[in-house]
């Protein structure tokens, strides 16, 4: 579907988003010299800064306590509130993963932080709240193809956050289970709600609705998203976005106790049942990276779903010369290019062009989700999908079948889910 095939409405919808990016680009932030952008939430005043487009953004502003010492393998604690300014002008540390080294920031165990991207102006504006993929056991909100700029531009607030990973996520203990029976041992699934409820009762400080929160996320971000999902059935998400994956897809996890024992052998702690919780909250988080370290249904039953296949082949974003689109090749497309593309070699104005066709119709989607975003809702066993960045068609939105690609997968997932407006990609 082109989109000068499109209805009125849609094809009116397509040219407002062209025309808009540049003029805002264009514009200059006269105040960002005066005063820094302030914000007082539940736990103290928060300060940020102004960023080139005069957008407000605030980094590494912690919605939870440290997951170190006492609270490591517990539920994410409440920050204390404070009178001291947290100054929210660099990433917060990424939480301990089997990755280290990477171009992420600092890694560190006080990692429960998040960002915002706001417009310099405006209220009750809509929000995204975006989880990074990484198969639970890496990824960092602090990784640059995920910055907001490109929605505040165009009137959404954009959070993203860190949570718990690998083996600090999901330790599966025998005596954690005694000790503490009432609890989950789910801990990135708890962080990620802790981080949800921080959004909910502060981001009207931004300039945010607390009643239109949108939560998307790509791979295992997805898998959260709808984890999300099956835990709140009656939420107040305004919508939901899973790209690349669903609860059915999450990775696997090591037996009981097996992860840990493994480590304790090389820590020094005893084996499950003789003390090794405590023992284990003792060491030093990198000795858990130099162990062995890893802890390795069909969503359109019963809610509005609208299905789309990215087909954008370029090098210089797959990473490998002559490779089809792989899982989140998408993703910076969807954050709008422009500094999200920042990372990247070679990039070219079709490129541009094609972020900035997504990005438009998905900040659309944002704002109204029960509008959908400009082609057929899907269906349970068979329905429309959306080709997108098509070679030699890249700017239109070009009709399928959900049939032609996972057809094979609809007898796997229940068909119990909530009914929320979702976006989704098989791949």
């Amino acid at each position: 579907m082109h989109f000068n095939d499109m209805s009125p409405s849609v094809a009116a919808l397509a040219m407002l988003f062209s025309g808009l990016l540049p003029s805002v680009l264009a514009s200059t932030c006269s105040n960002a010299t005066q005063s820094a952008p302030h914000a007082r939430t539940s736990q103290g005043l928060v300060k940020g800064y102004h960023d080139a487009s005069c957008n407000s953004v605030f980094l590494g502003i912690p919605f939870a306590a440290t997951t170190a010492g006492e609270n490591r393998w517990r539920t994410p604690q409440d920050v204390p509130k404070s009178n001291t300014t947290v100054i929210a002008t660099s990433y917060g540390p990424t939480c301990p993963q089997a990755i280290s080294g990477t171009l992420y920031s600092q890694q560190d165990e006080n990692c429960l932080n998040l960002n915002i991207w706001a417009p310099s102006t405006g209220e009750n504006l809509p929000v995204f709240v975006y989880m990074y993929g990484g198969a639970m056991v890496t990824g960092s909100s602090s990784n640059h193809q995920l910055q907001g700029s490109n929605f505040a531009r165009n009137g959404v607030i954009y959070v993203n956050f860190n949570t718990r990973e690998s083996i600090f996520a999901s330790p599966h203990s025998s005596e954690l289970s005694e000790t503490s029976p009432e609890e989950s041992q789910n801990f990135s699934i708890l962080d990620v709600e802790k981080a949800l409820d921080w959004v909910r009762d502060n981001i009207h400080a931004f300039g945010g609705n607390p009643d239109h929160i949108v939560f998307g996320g790509h791979s295992s971000g997805a898998v959260q998203v709808d984890h999300y999902l099956w835990n709140h059935p009656d939420s107040w998400l305004k919508g939901a976005v899973q790209m690349s994956a669903n609860a059915m897809s999450g990775p696997g996890y090591a037996p009981v106790n097996q992860g840990l024992d493994a480590v304790a052998a090389e820590a020094g702690c005893p084996k499950a049942g003789d003390n090794q919780v405590e023992c284990l909250r003792s060491v030093d988080s990198y000795a858990f990276q130099t162990a062995d370290f890893n802890s390795t249904f069909n969503t359109c039953a019963k809610q509005d779903t609208w299905v789309y296949r990215f087909f954008g082949a370029y090098d210089n974003v797959v990473g490998v010369p002559g490779t089809a689109p792989t899982h989140g090749t998408e993703v910076p497309f969807f954050h709008g290019g422009n500094e999200c593309f920042d990372s990247l070699t070679g990039v070219t104005e079709a490129q541009q062009a094609l972020a900035d066709s997504i990005h438009g119709w998905f900040v659309d989607w944002i704002k109204n989700p029960a509008a959908g975003p400009g082609w057929a809702k899907g269906s349970p066993q068979s329905g429309p999908l959306v080709k997108l960045g098509v070679p030699g068609d890249e700017l239109s939105a070009i009709q399928g079948l959900t049939g032609d690609f996972n057809a094979r997968c609809k007898s796997v997932y229940a068909p119990a889910f909530p009914k929320y407006p979702v976006i989704q990609s098989p791949l």
